[in-house]
């Protein structure tokens, strides 16, 4: 704590001279010493050593909470992290996380919190529990975002409330929230990007030049219509997370902080906060020993699904970026050869002829195809994208249903006897409420509940090719 100068004397305890027997006094004498040691501890910590600002730094920065920061981070790492995770430098990120700080409200943090945080490579796969990746992925094939993780530098004695585990914790839930930050950010850009070719299309389209028909228009709206669900799914996860599981938890143990007498008390009420966090966000699964072995079943299912429904938007957000820069390429090259026919004809030449079709054909294989977007209605891409969508759709009517099981189960920890009891029914009681919260979000007009989903099957329209 830095004040080796301090004393019971210097808080007003007079020696005491102990009498033989007296064991009444000598038991008072020590809970009266406690009490002035606790009371140092904590206020030498929360007065001089900032406990709250620095618990406040890992809230707003390792749990996403300050989102202009979080949102610029992303634009800023997202080009290196979709990488292969051995072209990922520590000094490239650190100079990113640099400016990502420096141009948001992050700036406002106090200078001790802002010179702590800092980027951290991985070398574990732990993380893969939560992020849904193929373990048996090859070293090198790994993808960026898996081995990269926001960092806080703690040191003594603010590592005696912010333990080695406490960070593991801090660090699972970070991996979460920058997973839905990434699959948004994906999602969101592949919108702007499906904008520019529902134009391209159109235009081209006026002249006769791409083929485009009503099939691949269908498939351009299934597209967005399912990115939209999506869109809307993260969007509602994040802002549940974000608002009513660590804001409404921030402010709980804010409360708590200022009200502590003793140390134990401090770390008890951080580890409780981030206990709070990861059950409200189904991340605990099989760390809850309270928990009776149907009501740990059914965390472990919905954490599962949880994870599934992520995992499909995902490779739903791949499988769309890359239809789209299929499109975008093609069009492009429509778009080169029409330029170079309107010139050519200007001139009084022949508008196009072999010798500029190979000069664009670029290292294309198929130009039959890639020129013309007729790959827009090919069997196989229908297929993916409507199998992607009735996947989502199948997974997020699971998840909804299984927190509606754990809804409508009794109230976890009854079981707790003694002084914890009321505590424990109560905290089941929150979580009940939050998770009731969550399906509201996810499913506020029952759309899903009612079963009323029809995905219309677009491949019975396409001929196969």
């Amino acid at each position: 704590l830095g004040d080796k100068s301090w004393t019971l004397e210097g808080e007003g305890r007079r020696r005491t001279a102990f009498v033989y027997g007296n064991e009444r006094e000598m038991m008072g004498i020590i809970s009266e010493s406690a009490q002035l040691v606790n009371r140092h501890i904590v206020t030498q910590l929360l007065e001089h050593h900032f406990l709250l600002s620095h618990l406040y730094g890992l809230k707003q920065v390792l749990l996403l909470s300050q989102g202009d920061f979080a949102t610029a981070l992303m634009e800023a790492f997202y080009p290196i992290l979709s990488q292969p995770a051995t072209r990922v430098y520590a000094h490239t990120l650190h100079s990113l996380l640099d400016g990502a700080l420096r141009s948001t409200n992050a700036q406002s943090l106090p200078s001790f919190v802002l010179e702590r945080i800092r980027v951290r490579l991985l070398k574990t796969r732990s993380h893969r529990v939560i992020m849904g990746d193929d373990a048996t992925a090859a070293e090198g094939e790994e993808s960026g975002f898996n081995v990269v993780s926001l960092d806080y530098a703690i040191d003594t004695p603010l590592s005696t409330i912010v333990h080695k585990e406490a960070l593991g914790q801090y660090r699972k839930v970070f991996f979460f929230l920058w997973q839905l930050k990434q699959i948004e950010y994906e999602l969101s850009q592949s919108w702007k990007a499906a904008g520019v070719v529902q134009h391209g299309l159109i235009r081209e389209g006026e002249i006769d030049r791409m083929g485009v028909d009503a099939e691949s228009q269908k498939l351009l709206r299934k597209m967005a219509t399912t990115r939209q669900e999506m869109l809307l799914f993260t969007t509602n996860l994040q802002s549940y997370l974000l608002f009513e599981v660590i804001g409404n938890g921030w402010e709980t143990l804010r409360q708590k902080v200022e009200n502590c007498q003793t140390l134990d008390e401090l770390i008890r009420a951080h580890d409780d906060y981030l206990m709070t966090i990861t059950t409200k966000a189904l991340l605990n699964s099989g760390y809850d020993q309270d928990a009776e072995h149907h009501q740990l079943h059914q965390q472990i299912v919905a954490t599962q699904e949880l994870v599934t429904v992520l995992d499909v938007a995902r490779r739903f957000g791949q499988c769309q970026t890359h239809i789209l820069q299929r499109a975008q390429t093609s069009l492009e090259r429509v778009q080169r050869r029409r330029i170079v026919a309107d010139q050519k004809i200007n001139r009084g030449q022949w508008g196009y002829d072999d010798k500029d079709y190979m000069k664009l054909k670029d290292d294309t294989t198929d130009t039959a195809i890639e020129d013309r977007c007729h790959f827009l209605t090919e069997t196989d891409t229908v297929n993916q994208v409507v199998a992607l969508s009735l996947e989502f759709d199948t997974a997020l009517r699971r998840l909804l249903e299984m927190l509606n099981e754990m809804i409508n189960a009794p109230c976890g920890m009854e079981q707790v006897t003694g002084p914890g009891r009321g505590r424990g029914r109560r905290e089941g009681e929150d979580h009940h409420d939050a998770l009731r919260f969550l399906t509201f979000r996810l499913d506020f007009n029952d759309y899903y509940a009612a079963g009323r989903r029809n995905i219309t099957p677009l491949v019975d329209v396409v001929d196969s090719k």
